[in-house]
């Protein structure tokens, strides 16, 4: 009996054996084809190429190779650029502030912030008590000068009917003192005294004519007078002439005064509602013809010998990133500003499509100079988070991720601070080609 158990135990054992046997040996299949498959897909996602160490290598009859086009860097004239954070403003000389030319109160408000305005537009009306003084004395200096006149010619008048009797009576002695000379009847002293007397009186007829015309005119010379020294008045306060021409004809008297813009623009501020009290000390709107803008910034100390007006300059605002405007400097501080050690600049900026607006920042460029500097293609480069990096040909089918550092730009071309020397090879275009092997690689 023990001796069967251990035949029983011994057939156990030689079965177990066989199944660890077979285990192993499916184990071992299933581990190399996993490797296969792994190394297909390393061979497949690098198309021939392998990496360590931020180096791409690649076969000798990889296409890839054929698409890259390999430069040098080279020594080129690149403009010497100065940059500065500018910030877009207003031209001060385009500018119009606009105050009430009296004091009173708003009636009405006929523009919004942000509104295109032309030149002589009603932005606002105002009521003052002043005005309608002004129209009142105008009328009043004007009833009392016609008055004057109605006493004046009433007079004259009066006279005139006297003396246009005595001279028809003196016109009647005159003529029967010349039929009784005539008829020897009559002397000569007597016809010499009638001719006189008709003569003196018409003579004081035409006098007094003359004297009714002159002060016709004087009146009428002295309404013109207040009447444009009104309007005058008036037209300081913003009135037009028009505008006084029809009051005087009613001879009605308001106090409304229109507030209008001299020039046209936008409309960049308005500093009051209806109903608010005005005085010539507020500003009511601030209107800008923004065809032309302000560019300022501040240069730095070490740049300050580099700039002088008529510098060209280009910037960049965050709303067009891939436009570049251009202008010329035009103004050039000439002291530093304590605080900052910097130095204040402008040019004046062209906006005919109203693309830039006042209040934008943005990044300056002032073009000073030329220098010679090592440089590569902009295309050469590619941005790894917050570094740059560019290929390094090791050889013609090996490649390394080097860091550079960069300065200025020009064209097409930037400056390689350090990074590179002369001569060094790097791929000049398809760059993204490289950098996505390398992610690949990286993530196998």
């Amino acid at each position: 009996m023990v001796l069967q158990a251990r035949e029983n135990f011994a057939g156990l054992m030689s079965s177990i054996r066989g199944f660890q046997l077979i285990a192993v040996i499916a184990l071992t299949v299933l581990l190399s084809s996993c490797q296969s498959a792994i190394n297909e897909r390393k061979q497949s996602a690098s198309q021939n190429a392998v990496r360590s160490s931020g180096t791409v290598v690649f076969e000798p009859n990889s296409p890839i190779l054929k698409e890259l086009k390999i430069t040098r860097v080279k020594q080129r004239k690149l403009a010497h650029l100065v940059e500065a954070n500018a910030q877009l403003q207003p031209n001060a000389n385009s500018v119009t502030r606009i105050n009430p030319p009296i004091a009173g109160q708003v009636s009405s408000i006929c523009a919004n912030l942000g509104d295109s305005v032309r030149s002589g537009q009603l932005l606002a009306t105002i009521n003052s008590r002043e005005v309608g003084v002004m129209i009142a004395d105008l009328i009043n200096e004007e009833t009392e000068i016609n008055a004057i006149l109605s006493r004046e010619l009433l007079d004259l008048d009066y006279e005139l009917k006297r003396l246009e009797a005595q001279v028809d009576l003196d016109s009647k002695r005159y003529s029967r003192a010349r039929l009784l000379f005539d008829e020897k009847i009559g002397s000569r002293a007597e016809l010499e005294t009638t001719e006189t007397e008709l003569m003196k009186n018409e003579l004081i007829i035409q006098a007094t004519c003359a004297k009714r015309i002159k002060l016709q005119n004087v009146a009428d010379e002295k309404k013109r007078l207040a009447r444009l020294a009104l309007k005058q008045r008036l037209k300081v306060l913003g009135m037009t002439p028009a505008a006084v021409d029809k009051i005087i004809a009613s001879k009605s008297i308001v106090n409304a005064l229109p507030i209008c813009t001299p020039q046209a623009g936008i409309v960049l501020e308005r500093n009051v509602n209806d109903g608010e009290l005005a005085d010539p000390s507020k500003t009511l709107f601030v209107i800008d013809d923004i065809d032309n803008l302000w560019l300022v910034a501040d240069i730095f100390e070490k740049d300050i010998k580099y700039i002088d007006v008529g510098k060209d300059v280009d910037f960049v605002v965050d709303s067009f990133p891939e436009e570049h405007f251009r202008a010329r400097l035009d103004y050039v501080a000439g002291t530093i500003n304590p605080d900052t050690r910097t130095l204040p600049v402008r040019c004046t900026v062209s906006n005919k499509g109203l693309k830039l607006k006042p209040k934008m920042f943005a990044r300056m460029r002032i073009h000073v100079a030329e220098k010679l500097v090592p440089s590569i293609p902009r295309t050469a480069i590619q941005n790894i988070g917050t570094r740059k990096v560019v290929y390094f040909a090791i050889s013609k089918n090996t490649f390394k991720q080097t860091e550079v550092v960069l300065g200025q730009e020009s064209g097409d071309f930037v400056e390689v601070v350090s990074g590179l020397k002369l001569g060094d090879q790097v791929v000049a275009e398809d760059t993204f080609k490289l950098m996505a092997q390398s992610a690949r690689l990286t993530h196998l």
